[in-house]
């Protein structure tokens, strides 16, 4: 399925990606002040988040490597357990990535996060993804590839 991300970019998801509602998404107390999209396969136990948020005045003069820092502090209060941090670097829709990764315990279920944010056309971009840390290897390499796949509009 082809997903528009703010009329900006797009990308193919595989047809086992359901989009998640409003209601589900206050049912697991999402973020709901970014405009975005949420996708999960449940079958895959992955968890899809883009957001886009539009860059203050002067915050353009900050780093991205700064924001996704910032970023990963306001992560690691929110997340219960939240640990193993590393940073991250990439490539979304041609542009360069910068990110972080980091583990946590659900329901005794370890998974990880993989966070990465781009700066395009006076927005963030912040592309998520949150997998089992038993599948890891495979689906941080398939969440690259979609992120190095998606493509301009």
């Amino acid at each position: 399925m082809k997903v528009s991300i703010d009329q900006k970019f797009s990308m193919q998801l595989p047809e086992s990606f359901l989009q998640l509602s409003e209601s589900e998404l206050r049912t697991m107390g999402a973020n709901m002040e970014d405009e975005g999209l949420v996708f999960r396969d449940e079958a895959a136990h992955i968890l899809l988040q883009f957001f886009w948020k539009k860059i203050p005045l002067f915050g353009g003069m900050t780093s991205l490597e700064k924001t996704v820092e910032t970023t990963a502090q306001q992560h690691k209060k929110m997340v219960p357990g939240y640990r193993n941090f590393t940073l991250l670097e990439g490539v979304a829709a041609g542009e360069k990535a910068a990110g972080f990764s980091y583990e946590y315990t659900v329901q005794n279920i370890d998974q990880i996060t993989l966070y990465y944010c781009i700066r395009y056309e006076k927005k963030h971009y912040a592309f998520l993804c949150t997998m089992r840390k038993e599948r890891f290897d495979g689906d941080h390499s398939w969440f690259e590839k979609l992120l190095a796949g998606a493509e301009k509009e």
